[in-house]
């Protein structure tokens, strides 16, 4: 089955064909993708489906996607920093009370420690000139233009076992592989072990959920195009 996100490669501009077809099925014209794409419900998964996909449909709008990924950390930033501040909170009122029944540190003081513990360790680097949270959305989106085939299943996503043809094991049945810590750490400009200590959460995060936006476009495009298709780009 035709993976529906390789369609949009139909919208750039074509030379005339002159060749007679050769029948069978139908083929989507530029209008049905161009018609289906506007259809796609998820407005961040189909700005990063052009972007992969259809790069030439997406220049127009790459600043503004670049913009919408920018929100989108600095929510999530906000986020992990209110709930380290709200476990600094439980942590006082809980030393409080311990204070007043002078007496061993109680379970509830030792939860709101462990919960301060686990919101410091989820908590991102502090935002700033210096900071990499741009560079982390340019890259992004650079890896994911990037196919990274898996070198087992060559990008096929399957392999043959047994004589039967059954999903990668190794990339589990998306037929791309992830980009290594070391190429992540180059594309930010900084060592592999700055980014693993520092920076690997944000950038996974961000990652994550542009993968998860474009696999939810790519189905949203199947079904306007009346496929049975499941994306599976990691």
């Amino acid at each position: 089955m035709t993976d529906p996100r390789k369609l949009l490669a139909r919208l750039n501009p074509q030379q005339a064909r002159y060749e007679i077809g050769s029948g069978g099925c139908p083929e989507w014209t530029a209008q049905d993708i161009a018609a289906a794409l506007g259809m796609v419900r998820n407005l961040l998964g189909r700005e990063i489906l052009c972007a992969v996909w259809w790069p030439d449909g997406s220049q127009l709008t790459r600043e503004a996607l670049l913009a919408n990924l920018r929100d989108l950390q600095l929510a999530e930033w906000v986020n992990r920093a209110r709930r380290l501040e709200c476990a600094h909170l439980a942590e006082h009122l809980a030393a409080e009370l311990a204070a007043e029944k002078h007496g061993p540190m109680g379970a509830t003081l030792h939860h709101a420690r462990a919960d301060v513990a686990a919101a410091r360790a989820m908590m991102w680097p502090r935002l700033g000139p210096a900071s990499l949270y741009a560079a982390i959305r340019t890259a992004v989106l650079a890896e994911m233009l990037d196919p990274h085939l898996c070198t087992e299943c060559r990008g096929t996503a399957h392999v043959m076992m047994g004589g039967l043809l059954v999903p990668c094991g190794v990339c589990k049945g998306s037929g791309h592989s992830k980009a290594s810590d070391d190429a992540r750490a180059r594309s930010l400009g900084r060592d592999a072990k700055t980014y693993r200590r520092t920076w690997r959460d944000p950038y996974e995060w961000l990652l994550d959920l542009c993968a998860t936006a474009e696999r939810a476009a790519g189905h949203q495009l199947a079904a306007a195009l009346g496929m049975e298709a499941s994306p599976k780009r990691a």
